[in-house]
């Protein structure tokens, strides 16, 4: 079979050994692992599978990915590529109500391994556009949209790709659900959501690199607020904030609750405040290492 190795040793004994990733040879293909998005250019009547055939929504990208991963189950890994930036712009759906919207919402049925991000050598944004939604629906934002929801057994890694504009009571960037992981790689920020903070994460969240800056939140936890695992191994946590202050609220850069862990193995948790410029560095990070 193409890419297995075979060993004869000096006493003539035969090893075999099996490549769990082949070359699969010629005229074989593999199956398909990377879907594109073009927010303008793209088409959801296109397959998605290659550059020049992007879809246009992140939705139907997902409905494909969980399609080839239902139907191929030795593959877990794929990718999900944007090649523009993408920006929410249609309020007309009626989740401005009591229902909650997510930009990004993944819930696979089975165990799923996918990548965000942009296309080679670009970092380009997915906008929940939540201030927008208010001014056109003349509404209070408080049930609107947040960008990225991480449910079921699925293991979610950011990498060059910046997501923005959400406003959520829990995580206005993204929410990470139990069982869900969120991987923060190379170029990946969450900047300047609202109302619930950079991450709500209540299941397992790794920041290897990147950047959580700019959001806020009007309860704990300005850039992270931790109810399930969290390891800090690289980036920066910078310039988010509390919007009450007064010091009811604690963890300006992350707050970990009841229950949670916080293990920082490297980065800069700095510059965070709150509004009324009372929690200082001992509060960047609640409790306090």
């Amino acid at each position: 079979m193409p890419g297995d190795k075979y060993t004869v040793a000096e006493d003539h004994t035969f090893t075999a050994q099996w490549d769990k990733n082949p070359d699969p040879g010629p005229g074989i293909t593999q199956e398909p692992s990377t879907v594109y998005v073009h927010s303008t250019a793209g088409n959801d009547s296109n397959d998605g599978l290659t550059k020049q055939t992007p879809l246009q929504s992140i939705d139907k990208a997902l409905e494909i990915i969980y399609k080839l991963n239902k139907e191929n189950q030795q593959q877990k890994d794929f990718s999900l590529i944007l090649l523009a930036n993408y920006k929410r712009t249609d309020f007309t759906s009626g989740r401005y109500t009591s229902e909650e919207g997510n930009i990004i919402d993944i819930n696979a049925t089975e165990q799923l391994k996918l990548t965000i991000a942009s296309d080679t050598g670009e970092n380009y944004s997915i906008n929940a556009n939540a201030n927008a939604n208010a001014n056109a629906n003349g509404v209070d934002r408080q049930y609107f949209w947040r960008v990225l929801r991480i449910q079921g057994s699925v293991e979610v890694t950011l990498k060059n790709i910046t997501l923005t504009g959400g406003y959520w009571s829990e995580g206005g960037g993204v929410q990470v659900n139990q069982g869900g992981t969120l991987i923060m790689d190379e170029g990946a920020k969450i900047t300047n959501n609202d109302a619930g903070g950079g991450v709500h994460n209540k299941g397992t969240f790794t920041m290897k690199n990147g950047e959580i800056s700019g959001n806020e939140n009007n309860v704990h936890g300005g850039g992270v607020h931790n109810k399930g695992t969290f390891t800090m191994e690289g980036g920066r946590i910078t310039g988010n904030r509390l919007s009450v202050g007064g010091g009811g609220r604690l963890g300006s850069g992350v707050y970990t609750d009841t229950g949670g862990t916080f293990t920082q193995t490297g980065g800069v948790i700095s510059g965070n405040y709150d509004v009324s410029g009372t929690n200082g560095q001992s509060h960047q990070i609640y409790p306090s290492p």
